[in-house]
């Protein structure tokens, strides 16, 4: 059944069985999982949503949420469709990750952050508070720190003066 479907049915039928709290058998897991990584190359930004929020409900093991090698792929997956993806599907795709406990390399982060920054004047309150806990679950909190205040000092004159003041004196 799953060999035949294409991406955006795979994505749904993986939020399905996880919004019902169905629980695949194993072997059929495994297919649903194998035919999604053989795909991924074809998902869109919702595609990668679905299967992703979808993961942490149809593994079977408390406190293992799907292989690493998976959700690693997966990560690789976001990145290349993030510049399709909306401000609001970019948050949730990092939420997404960062609800899978997935570390994010400091350089994914990185790419991460140079594909959004220009999408952040469209993100809301909500989206915005979203994009910081997942950066939270994903990063150092060093990284995250200075990534958010580099881009306040960008984009807000008053804080760019003071910033360039504060490194003159120092």
């Amino acid at each position: 059944l799953t060999n035949s479907m294409p991406p955006q049915e795979l994505a749904t039928l993986a939020w399905a069985l996880a919004r019902l709290a169905v629980v695949p058998a194993p072997a059929l897991l495994r297919r649903l999982v194998s035919n999604v990584l053989v795909q991924l190359g074809r998902f869109s930004p919702q595609d990668l949503l679905m299967t992703l929020s979808a993961l942490p409900a149809l593994h079977q093991t408390p406190g293992l949420v799907a292989p690493y090698s998976t959700v690693h792929k997966l990560a690789a997956a976001v990145g290349r469709v993030l510049p399709v993806a909306s401000a609001h599907e970019a948050a949730a795709l990092l939420a997404a990750l960062g609800g899978v406990r997935w570390r994010a390399p400091s350089a994914w982060l990185q790419a991460y952050w140079a594909a959004v920054a220009p999408k952040v004047q469209d993100m809301g309150w909500q989206q915005l508070a979203m994009t910081g806990w997942a950066l939270g679950q994903l990063s150092p909190t060093a990284f995250a720190t200075e990534s958010l205040a580099r881009r306040q000092v960008e984009s807000d004159p008053a804080v760019r003066e003071e910033w360039d003041a504060g490194r003159q004196a120092g």
